[in-house]
């Protein structure tokens, strides 16, 4: 299977004609490749906000469920029979904002969402978390869960995934160069996806974004790793599509090859795991 993954410089929205041409030329050129699933990056239809709120109307470029970026990937998914995971800023009916990822299918259909559960500070004054229990997405080429940015900071979210059946879990960030981000960027998928048995994709925001005197550069370095601990990366900053082959075998022969996936002893650990937190809830009151 082919998977492609995405990096980009944000448009602003008076760009948003030059913006959609330039989605369909990047899907246009992996689907070209043979891929199969093809990724973009959190938030990828807008400069990211929440460093600098006060200087940009970013509510602006918020879109609802089956808004002009869905419509675009459902014609382009059913076009070159590729599945579609995009991230965008999620437009409820209540008004209320989310981070959110679609997955389109191959047929051009909304298979479902995730939206962001885990919020980081600088995010939790403007969106409102999602549901607790993350969905797996049974595609054509393999079942799909995902983790938005943030939440690959939360070991048992993976775990959780990936007991409920994930093959591929997907990583769309937006990670700039500031503190222990990159650091941390090159260890934490690779570790998931040892540890769970599965392969997983980190996708990230490239180039600059400058708002006023304030400038924040975003790394690249999107990568794929094997259950095996092996490694596809692009070390780079540059817009590109990457395409990358992924057996999905692999995920089965790791978790009866590798004898720690069979020795994990999972219930024994969340029973503990709850009186110990039980423990501390009753101190606590």
């Amino acid at each position: 299977m082919q998977t492609a993954y995405s990096t980009r410089v944000p448009y602003k929205l008076d760009d948003q004609v030059f913006f959609l041409q330039l989605i369909e030329e990047m899907i246009d050129v992996a689907a070209g490749h043979g891929t199969n699933i093809l990724a973009f990056p959190e938030l990828f239809t807008m400069p990211y906000p929440f460093h600098t709120p006060s200087l940009i109307n970013w509510q602006e470029y918020a879109e609802t469920e089956k808004g002009k970026t869905f419509q675009l990937m459902k014609r382009m998914a059913l076009q070159h029979n590729i599945v579609i995971i995009y991230s965008i800023l999620e437009l409820s009916d209540d008004k209320r904002c989310f981070n959110t990822c679609f997955v389109v299918s191959n047929r051009g259909e909304l298979i479902g969402k995730c939206r962001k559960y885990h919020i980081p500070p600088i995010e939790a004054p403007y969106i409102t978390p999602g549901d607790f229990d993350p969905p797996v997405f049974e595609t054509d080429f393999g079942k799909i869960g995902i983790l938005i940015c943030y939440e690959r900071h939360f070991p048992l979210r993976w775990l959780l995934l990936a007991s409920k059946g994930a093959e591929i879990i997907f990583n769309p960030s937006s990670e700039d160069e500031s503190g222990l981000s990159e650091k941390m960027w090159e260890v934490e998928c690779l570790n998931a996806a040892v540890a769970n048995g599965v392969v997983t994709v980190a996708i990230n925001r490239c180039g600059s974004e400058t708002f006023e005197e304030n400038t924040f550069n975003y790394f690249g370095n999107s990568y794929v790793a094997s259950p095996y601990g092996t490694i596809e990366s692009v070390n780079s900053q540059d817009q590109r599509v990457c395409v990358v082959e992924i057996d999905l075998n692999g995920c089965k022969k790791a978790k009866e090859g590798l004898s720690f996936h069979k020795n994990q002893k999972i219930s024994k650990y969340a029973e503990k795991l709850s009186e110990i937190y039980q423990n501390k809830k009753h101190q606590a009151e």
